[in-house]
């Protein structure tokens, strides 16, 4: 997924990656690569899904469903900003 500058902006100031930094021990941000290994979707996930539950943001949603797709393949989510 490319991310536009205007659907990047828009998941930083949600405060979803703050909060997957803090609970995946990550550190995803502006100008920074980070990878969420298949040992830590799960709790990405559940992060997302607990966070989206209060929000309508159409790129948290599709953030979540490329998760449970990584998870699905047993793979990894790598971010390249």
């Amino acid at each position: 997924w490319i991310l536009s500058e205007n659907e990047f902006n828009s998941l930083l100031d949600s405060g979803v990656f703050i909060l997957l930094n803090n609970q995946c021990e990550l550190l995803i941000d502006d100008f920074e690569s980070e990878t969420i290994g298949f040992d830590k979707l799960i709790l990405a996930e559940t992060t997302i899904n607990n966070f989206k539950s209060n929000s309508n943001n159409k790129e948290i949603e599709h953030l979540h469903n490329l998760i449970l797709d990584a998870i699905k393949r047993g793979t990894q989510i790598s971010f390249d900003f």
